[in-house]
């Protein structure tokens, strides 16, 4: 007679062996004459310490019904697409797309964008003013192609200022990054900074760079026609011209009268680094006054005049205001040729806070002139 060995039926009591080993020897062992409760007992304690999920059934499927005439009939209607989906160009990273924007804005200046802790120059400019500067140009990759890009650390702005402005006598726009505040980074998409051009550099307006000699002046020098004193030409030697020069770095501001004829005598005396002219004498080439300037070659910039501001209205830009006594010794092209260069240098530090000496009269009477000759 078969008997079933009790170290099996153990291991299956305990969860050690399958359940249908165990049904299978309680029925072997029922046929042996064991008792049939006790299996069964044991059948349901084991049975029990590891149920089976119940698998949850599936519903029927919802048929809906619905009439035919509820179907649309006929040919379906075939929306165009877009033509942005189709012919949409990928676009350059923001930082890109933010210098090309200021370098579209400024174009006749050489921009330096800030990012993070470093300034950089991409496109033509970086093509141009990388070799001259030592700098090395690569290659930044992007979805609408590579770009060139040229960078220096931050700390050495000053050095490279000094070799485009001073040795290479271009005009520098530096761009820095502003932080956006809750309400501008949901206008700009997210954008942490913005960079605008902060400052725009040229020979004449250098405030505190650490290249500047102290012992000499760096003028920026605006002249303004004035009335022809008598009407012998069209080009009369005697013809008034207003002078107006400034040192930013010292805030010393002065003003002359002058002629045509002894124009050349005064550059030469003032030693401006920078002269401004108004944009309408860019037209003039065979002028007499561009034949006195182009002699020397000075740099030469063009700007718009604007409205002309009276002199007491300079106020903003003087440590102290202008009475109308004072305002009233002064001559018509010397009060001109001061407007147009406030109104330049306002242009070049884009807001930034500067005092300036009220305006001193330079009378050529007063010294003994000295012929450059």
């Amino acid at each position: 007679m078969w008997r079933p060995r009790h170290s099996i039926c153990d291991k299956a009591i305990r969860g050690r062996a399958p359940l249908l080993v165990y049904s299978r020897l309680c029925c072997r062992t029922k046929a042996c004459g064991r008792d049939e409760v006790t299996h069964v007992t044991q059948t349901y304690q084991y049975s029990s310490q590891n149920k089976v999920p119940k698998v949850s059934k599936r519903k029927p499927p919802t048929s809906i019904s619905l009439d035919l005439k509820d179907l649309p009939q006929g040919l379906l209607p075939c929306k165009p697409v877009s033509a942005t989906s189709q012919d949409e160009t990928p676009t350059y990273p923001t930082v890109v797309l933010q210098a090309q924007t200021n370098m579209r804005k400024f174009e006749n200046c050489v921009l330096l964008t800030r990012v993070g802790g470093f300034y950089e120059l991409y496109f033509e400019h970086a093509e141009e003013f990388g070799p001259l500067l030592n700098l090395k140009v690569a290659q930044k990759k992007t979805n609408a192609g590579p770009v060139s890009m040229a960078g220096f650390p931050f700390f050495q702005l000053d050095r490279f200022l000094k070799i485009l402005v001073q040795d290479l006598n271009r005009y520098v726009a530096i761009a820095e990054e502003f932080a956006n505040d809750a309400s501008a980074k949901i206008k700009a998409g997210g954008l942490l900074h913005d960079r605008k051009v902060a400052r725009i550099v040229t020979p004449g307006t250098l405030i505190d760079e650490n290249f500047i000699d102290p012992l000499t002046n760096n003028y920026v020098l605006a002249i303004q026609r004035g009335h022809r004193a008598s009407q012998t030409g069209p080009e009369d030697a005697s013809e008034l011209i207003g002078l107006a020069w400034l040192d930013l770095s010292t805030g010393n501001f002065y003003t002359q009268s002058t002629t045509l004829a002894l124009l050349s005598g005064a550059i030469s005396r003032i030693g401006p680094r920078e002269v401004v002219l108004e944009e309408e004498e860019e037209e003039k080439a065979a002028d007499g006054l561009l034949a006195v300037l182009s002699d020397d070659r000075h740099v030469i910039t063009y700007c718009s005049a604007g409205e002309r501001k009276p002199m007491t209205s300079w106020g903003l830009m003087l440590e102290s205001n202008m009475t109308a006594e004072i305002a009233a010794s002064f001559a018509s092209e010397e009060a001109d040729a001061g407007s147009l260069l406030l109104e330049y240098v306002g242009t070049r530090l884009q807001g930034t806070s500067l005092k300036l000496q009220p305006p001193v009269q330079y009378r050529s009477q007063e010294v003994m002139a000295i012929d450059r000759n």
